[in-house]
């Protein structure tokens, strides 16, 4: 695998359009995500809703936020991979 070379701030603009750009769409994703999990608590209230359910609520959130993170990293590093493939194949 060759080094990833950045020859001019064009190629340094882009490459940050790559990573920003899909940093930013996932984030988007995941907190409508969020949004969705935090309106549904304030719909139906804690003491509507069981112990159980608040937990999964809960624990739904977390695991949501470790995706993000694990989503965000590896679109961002696709990103890169992608540039300097391409980079290297001019």
């Amino acid at each position: 695998m060759k080094k990833l070379s950045i020859s001019s701030v064009d190629d340094l603009v882009h490459l940050c359009w790559l990573l920003c750009c899909r940093w930013v769409v996932w984030g988007i994703v995941i907190e409508l995500c969020f949004g969705l999990l935090s309106l549904a608590i304030h719909r139906y209230g804690p003491n509507n809703l069981s112990d159980l359910t608040i937990f999964l609520i809960i624990l739904s959130y977390h695991f949501l936020d470790v995706l993000a993170w694990c989503g965000a990293f590896y679109l961002s590093f696709r990103a890169v991979a992608y540039h300097a493939v391409a980079k290297s194949a001019q």
